[in-house]
């Protein structure tokens, strides 16, 4: 029997001064962490009325973010191909310039001294951490990369490149296993499956696929979710729920077949007025969904 949902507006959360591109599990579990096109960065402790602080303003449009290893130490990526590294502990700054030509769109730690970046400029790049000393760099597409995911088990890098393929790498050597055409326009979304033997990607026309990794990522089936680029994936930490995100400005939440989802837009009422760019399901349970209309909306959402 397919599962349905009920959700709640809970909170809109102001202050940003222009898009919001990420949202981040902060260190304890009703702790955000947000950033954007105004360069600021927010910590929002979520409450019955939530409240934030400032931790820093890079004065660069930010793309992406990452927790490091290190407790408190948190990495950006702007569009300008620079990463601060911001010490939460001290609250010092690092810059490094210029890592990549074109902007940082993702980044993700393959070890605890080991860090990946993919950009603008179609290459993935690897860096000692902290030192953000180069280790290696591929050529991955001549077109921009905006979003990439690591299964450890699998020891494999899917890349999803703005040509509409993605490519499997070897995370050990950076060796190309395979390369295949995902979708017919660009793939915004690579993500694997947190619980099941799949590759999950998303696209510029709004359409899902779903590759099965332990079959050479054979095309398992379709969906037609977002009438316009998907942006975001996650998954509730402890439930059966999956949200995506998209700049058809709405919110969807699926269950694991991923049939026919709980919609949430502006029509439906507390719905985002522009293109929703990011999504976070926190560790207490809340949903916070981010975008162009520089709100964060939080949301309760149960299986009814």
């Amino acid at each position: 029997m397919e599962k349905t949902f009920k959700y709640s507006h809970l909170e809109d959360l102001k202050g940003h001064q222009s898009g919001i591109y990420s949202l981040m599990q902060g260190e304890e579990a009703n702790e955000l962490i947000s950033c954007g096109g105004d360069g600021v960065i927010k910590a929002w402790k979520i409450l019955d009325h939530s409240t934030s602080k400032v931790i820093g303003n890079l004065k660069e449009v930010i793309f992406s973010m990452i927790k490091s290893p290190e407790k408190g130490v948190y990495l950006f990526g702007t569009m300008n191909g620079h990463i601060y590294q911001i010490d939460r502990n001290s609250n010092e700054v690092k810059k490094f310039e210029n890592l990549h030509r074109s902007g940082v769109f993702d980044m993700i730690f393959l070890s605890d001294n080991r860090l990946a970046t993919i950009g603008g400029d179609g290459m993935l790049k690897t860096w000692e951490f902290p030192s953000l000393n180069p280790i290696h760099q591929v050529l991955v597409s001549d077109k921009k990369l905006r979003s990439f995911d690591l299964n450890k088990e699998l020891g494999h890098l899917a890349i999803g490149a703005i040509d509409g393929t993605v490519s499997i790498l070897d995370v050990k050597n950076l060796k190309l296993i395979m390369r295949f055409k995902a979708h017919d326009r660009g793939v915004y979304l690579t993500r694997f499956h947190p619980h099941k033997k799949m590759l999950i990607t998303g696209c510029i026309e709004g359409v899902i696929n779903f590759w099965k990794t332990d079959t050479d990522y054979k095309h398992i089936y379709q969906r037609s979710v977002h009438q316009s680029t998907v942006y975001g994936f996650d998954h509730h930490k402890w439930d059966n729920m999956y949200v995506t995100v998209s700049k058809d400005k709405s919110i969807k939440i699926w269950e694991p077949t991923f049939d026919i989802p709980t919609t949430i837009n502006k029509f439906t009422g507390a719905g985002h007025s522009h293109s929703v760019n990011a999504v976070c399901w926190l560790l207490n349970g809340v949903l916070a969904t981010a975008g162009d209309d520089r709100v964060i909306k939080l949301w309760d959402v149960k299986e009814s």
